[in-house]
């Protein structure tokens, strides 16, 4: 019965896998006293991580760890969703085999991966249930590396671990719809070894070409805000994607944002040549400040949609009209 049971969990993990949470790395064996060992989860787009637990799992008789607990977790979006990490205690996970892992909702296991071997779960969410091997053993002959599974088809395979710190950890990352650009806008509120950003635009969110790229700032402390603006939108829907990578190259995507541009009004001063008025098209209201070819500020007020700018007392010559971030230019007679 149990070996139905495992190969219709097998069966349905492999169907759903792109759909589902999933363990995507252990980390069990830290040089050392193994301090800061790590699991991480992958959750797609919608699922919230507050919704699942992880269980770790005793070889030797199949019963549940329950010490020590969890030191922290840390969550941060990529493509289709986001990474969680969750971090142990010294010996948190230990180096025995077997010996395993279960993710669940609490009351519904979505899977149960051993490493160093197969065995039972006795007690707990993954009660009577056998589990599923990730097909290596790490036993110390390289703590620098850690398992890691392959999003594509579930294999597993060992590489360098990310020691469960990304580069960098994303605050606010958004795109702002400007009347002639869409800006992406992202901060961080840590980073680690981060080389520079890179921005995709997409007109179907499917393919994506690098438009621009953004340098890390030297100092690494505290929040830093960045921003890009894509000055040629398509209108209609624009999607971006941002992309982070360290010093060593290695590169981490951040998730897709997608915003309506319906392009820009036409914006212009009239007449070029005036006499006691000028008017602007396309403007909302905003503060104006007009200033003569020496940069002397001649006028400074309020500007209301459709009304004129009173010009009257300017003597002849060139002026310049600063408007938001424009700056126009007129002759008065």
């Amino acid at each position: 019965m149990k070996s139905n049971l495992t190969f219709l969990f097998a069966f349905i993990l492999q169907v759903t896998f792109c759909q589902t949470p999933f363990i995507s790395e252990i980390n069990y064996d830290n040089q050392g006293t193994d301090n800061n060992e790590y699991v991480e989860v992958f959750y797609p787009t919608g699922l919230d991580p507050i919704n699942y637990v992880l269980t770790r799992y005793n070889g030797s008789g199949g019963t549940v760890y329950t010490t020590p607990a969890q030191t922290g977790s840390t969550c941060s979006p990529v493509a289709g969703g986001q990474i969680c990490i969750y971090t142990y205690a010294s010996n948190g996970l230990q180096n025995g085999n077997p010996d395993g892992i279960a993710l669940s909702t609490g009351s519904t296991l979505v899977e149960f991966i051993t490493y160093g071997g197969t065995f039972a779960g006795v007690g707990g969410i993954a009660d009577g249930i056998t589990s599923i091997s990730a097909g290596f053993l790490d036993n110390g002959e390289n703590p620098d590396q850690s398992l890691q599974r392959n999003s594509a088809n579930g294999s597993w395979f060992k590489a360098i671990l990310s020691n469960g710190i990304l580069p960098i950890k994303l605050g606010a990352y958004k795109i702002q719809i400007n009347q002639k650009s869409i800006e992406t806008l992202w901060s961080t509120t840590e980073e680690t070894n981060n080389s520079h950003f890179t921005i995709d635009h997409s007109k179907d969110g499917n393919n994506f070409n690098e438009i621009g790229r953004v340098e890390a700032k030297q100092d690494r402390s505290g929040e830093k805000d960045y921003a890009f603006a894509h000055e040629s939108p398509t209108k209609g829907i624009n999607y971006y994607r941002l992309n982070q990578f360290d010093l060593d190259g290695k590169k981490t995507t951040f998730g897709i944002l997608a915003g309506n541009f319906e392009g820009g009004k036409e914006q212009f001063l009239f007449p070029t040549t005036a006499v006691n008025e000028v008017w602007l098209s396309g403007y909302e209201s905003a503060p104006v400040k007009i200033f003569d070819a020496s940069g002397k500020e001649l006028i400074n007020e309020s500007y209301q949609t459709g009304n004129s700018i009173d010009v009257s007392n300017l003597q002849s010559g060139v002026y310049f009209l600063l408007i938001g971030q424009d700056r126009l230019s007129f002759l008065k007679y």
